[in-house]
């Protein structure tokens, strides 16, 4: 007799409407394997009851944790024999490899500014909380904004400080309008450290921001007020040029260096003019012919 497999559709007992069996999630309780809702149908009673879930849940942690700790000594035995024969086999090697992966990443994509005074200071400029639902953190998890399974980079303008419970739920997602906040506390010892310690590496106000994890418009409402933040952009704003000025130097005589591209970006973020015209009483050019035939290269060499 030939076995009987799984339908291919199944009607929802919500919607009432016929799916295909991949739009169920499964369940092993079920006769057929699945769920008797559609997963739109599961996604919409979450949605339209989240907070009845949450208070549910909150109000159930004990009783629920007293269930497991249960569980777990009726079934001691079983459960240590699972962990055994799984961690010393396919299981342990798929766990190293996931381990190894991720450490791999972060290695290959960090600058080093993810430090144990940047994190101090990251707690404090969120003032101690959540970055998405502003409870106190009595412990944080260092989270990665844009994950690294995303191609997200191991660096300070990524990271931000979650609870746990918020960390667990959003895994590998991407959660939009997370970086920047407009009710961030000013503190002029943090704001000034930061903002002073990015520029040096040349880096522009709007990646200070993303350090600091505020809106630009935030920053300037700062400047407006705060005369020593307006004296420390422009000392930052010097100490950018500076860096800038040193990697075209350290570079001019670097075939793959494109001093074009480095012009442009002299010119828009420091204003470089393009030309000088330099005119006699007579109107006549005063700028020898030689001068003006120079590759940008050449003047670059004359500037740096």
């Amino acid at each position: 007799m030939a076995k009987v497999g799984r339908p291919k559709i199944k009607i929802c007992s919500k919607c009432g409407e016929y799916k295909l069996v991949e739009e169920f999630s499964l369940d092993s309780r079920s006769k057929s394997g699945l769920q008797t809702k559609c997963k739109d149908c599961e996604k919409k009673y979450r949605d339209n009851n989240k907070e009845k879930r949450e208070e549910y849940l909150d109000n159930t942690k004990e009783q629920r944790s007293e269930k497991m700790r249960d569980y777990y000594i009726k079934n001691k035995e079983a459960i240590n024999r699972w962990r055994r024969n799984y961690y010393s086999g396919e299981g342990k090697l798929s766990i190293l490899a996931a381990n190894w992966e991720r450490r791999i990443k972060k290695i290959s994509s960090s600058d080093g500014s993810v430090t144990k005074q940047f994190l101090q200071d990251l707690f404090v400029i969120q003032k101690g909380k959540c970055n998405i639902c502003d409870k106190t953190l009595e412990k944080f998890h260092i989270d990665h904004i844009i994950p690294l399974s995303k191609r997200g980079k191991h660096r300070a303008e990524n990271i931000q400080l979650l609870c746990d419970k918020c960390n667990i739920k959003k895994s590998n997602k991407i959660v939009e309008d997370l970086v920047f906040r407009d009710n961030v506390k000013y503190n002029p010892e943090v704001v000034i450290s930061i903002l002073l310690k990015e520029m040096k590496l040349g880096k522009s106000i709007e990646q200070v921001c993303v350090s600091l994890g505020i809106a630009k418009s935030t920053f300037y409402e700062w400047l407006k007020k705060y005369d020593e933040l307006s004296n420390a952009k422009k000392r930052g704003e010097e100490l950018s040029y500076s860096w800038w000025l040193e990697k075209g130097r350290d570079n001019l005589e670097n075939r793959q260096f494109n001093p074009t591209l480095f012009y442009m970006n002299m010119k828009n973020r420091f204003g470089w003019a393009d030309k000088t015209e330099i005119t006699g009483a007579n109107g006549k050019d005063l700028i020898p012919t030689e001068e003006k035939k120079k590759t940008i290269g050449d003047r670059l060499k004359d500037l740096l």
